[in-house]
């Protein structure tokens, strides 16, 4: 029986970035979402959240960083939150200029694309992410 990309993400995912919880960020099973187009999960802190994005029609994943209040993503920019991608974030206060996914094979199997994206938004988290991962308001 095939995995389903829902479990296979949140597997690699949870494996991958579970350094974020020695920074104070909690990871929610029961808050992944899962629909026909995508899944989308989050490690929240008490301030910023990491969203994590598989689009399962586009094979294409993407990290996002939210504003966080009282425990809930603040999804709104007038909310004060608003959501920024991690690339974005990179480019705007650290000059990054390399593209994320330049080593994706997309013959390659869907797992192994997860993982390979997931680790390369990881370690660029932990080269650059220091203050991301302070958790600051």
């Amino acid at each position: 029986m095939a995995e389903r990309i829902k479990d296979v993400f949140v597997s690699e995912l949870t494996r991958t970035f579970g350094f974020l919880n020695d920074h104070g960020f909690r990871f929610r099973e029961d808050e992944v979402e899962d629909t026909v187009s995508l899944v989308r999960a989050a490690y929240l802190g008490r301030n910023i959240a990491f969203v994590f994005v598989l689009d399962k029609r586009e094979e294409m994943l993407e990290c996002y960083i939210h504003g966080v209040k009282d425990g809930q993503l603040l999804r709104m920019p007038t909310e004060g939150g608003g959501y920024k991608s991690l690339f974005l974030y990179l480019v705007k206060n650290h000059g990054f200029r390399r593209s994320i996914k330049d080593s994706l094979r997309s013959d390659r199997p869907m797992r192994e694309k997860i993982r390979d994206i997931l680790e390369v938004n990881a370690d660029l988290i932990k080269l650059y992410g220091e203050v991301l991962l302070a958790d600051r308001a």
